[in-house]
C-alpha cells in the first residue's frame, strides 16, 4: 500500500524537525560540556599551588649579604639537591623572577656559603629592572646565537664576578660582612678579600670574553649599572667603542673598509649584527 502525498509531505515534515531537535539537542550538549570544560580549567588553574622553597638556613644566615647583592626583590631560595656540578661554581642556577640557587647536598658547609653567594650574584642579573631596553634572556640569547654558547656560559658567569667585583669593593661589604654570624662568616670574608685583593684579576676574566660579545650586554641592564659602579669605584672600564672607520684607518684598508660600510646587509651578515649601534 502505497503513501499518500499527504502522507508523505507530513513525514518530511516530521522528520525535518526531528532532525532540528537533535541538532538543537546536540548542539546544547556540546555548549554544555565546553561550559563544563572551561569551569573545570578555571577550577584546576585557581587551586594550583603555588612553587614554595622551604627555608634554608644558611641562606638565612647570609641575608646580611644576600640582600645586598640581590637588592631588587627577595634574594633566590636555596635548596640542596644531588647534584654534582663542574668546575668552580659549585651549585646550578634556577633563573627567572622566581630564582632558586641549588647546590650540592655532599658539598662541605664552606663550599655551600660560596655557592649560595655566588648564585644569588648571578640570579641579580635576571632581576627585573624598569630601565633595561631588552630583557636579559634576549641578550643572552644573542650572545649564544652570534658568538656561540661557551660565550654565553662565560657571560652568565661574568656577571656574578663582575658584580661579586664591584659589591666587595664597595662601601658596605665589611660592616655587612661583619654582622655575618661567626659559623658563616669565614669563607665570606675570604671572598671579600680575594675579590679586594685580585681586582685585576677578576676585571682581566672579564675581558677575556670576546669584545663583540661583551659589547652586546655591556650597554643595557643589568650589566651596564654594575660597569658603571667598577669604573666609579676602581677605575676600570670597557674600552670605548671604535667606529667602523676608525677601524679601517690604515691606508691600505680604507678604501676597501668605506665599500662595505655602504652595503648595511653586507656589514649584517659579515659582523652577525643588525643594528650598526650595537657595533661601534
Amino acid at each position: 500500500m502505497g503513501i499518500s502525498p499527504a502522507g508523505l509531505r507530513l513525514l518530511l515534515g516530521l522528520g525535518v524537525a526531528l532532525g532540528s531537535v537533535g541538532c538543537d539537542n546536540r548542539s546544547e550538549a556540546m555548549n554544555r560540556q565546553m561550559e563544563g570544560l572551561d569551569k573545570t580549567a578555571e577550577k584546576e588553574k585557581v587551586e594550583l599551588p603555588e612553587e614554595k622553597v622551604p627555608p634554608h638556613p644558611l641562606r638565612d644566615q647570609l641575608m646580611p649579604v644576600l640582600s645586598k647583592l640581590y637588592p631588587l626583590n627577595e634574594p633566590p631560595g636555596v635548596v640542596e639537591a644531588e647534584i654534582e656540578p663542574e668546575g668552580e661554581y659549585k651549585y646550578e642556577l634556577k633563573a627567572g623572577v622566581l630564582a632558586v640557587v641549588r647546590v650540592s647536598a655532599a658539598s662541605s658547609k664552606e663550599d655551600k656559603i660560596r655557592a649560595i653567594v655566588q648564585g644569588t650574584a648571578e640570579a641579580d642579573a635576571w632581576a627585573y629592572r624598569k630601565g633595561a631596553r631588552r630583557e636579559y634572556a634576549d641578550l643572552v640569547n644573542r650572545v649564544k646565537n652570534g658568538y656561540g654558547k661557551d660565550q654565553r656560559d662565560k657571560i652568565l658567569k661574568a656577571y656574578a664576578e663582575l658584580r661579586m667585583l664591584q659589591y666587595f669593593n664597595g662601601p658596605t661589604a665589611q660592616a655587612d660582612v661583619d654582622a655575618l654570624p661567626a659559623d658563616v662568616k669565614g669563607p665570606v670574608e675570604q671572598m671579600r678579600q680575594h675579590y679586594v685583593g685580585n681586582k685585576e684579576k677578576v676585571w682581566g676574566e672579564w675581558m677575556a670574553v670576546k669584545m663583540y660579545a661583551r659589547r652586546v650586554v655591556a650597554g643595557d641592564e643589568p650589566f651596564r649599572s654594575v660597569l658603571r659602579e667598577i669604573k666609579k669605584e676602581l677605575g676600570q672600564e670597557e674600552p670605548p667603542p671604535r667606529t667602523w672607520e676608525e677601524s679601517f684607518a690604515s691606508p691600505v684598508f680604507a678604501a676597501w673598509g668605506a665599500e662595505i660600510r655602504k652595503d648595511e646587509k653586507l656589514l649584517g651578515m659579515l659582523l652577525n649584527q643588525r643594528e650598526m649601534r650595537e657595533r661601534e
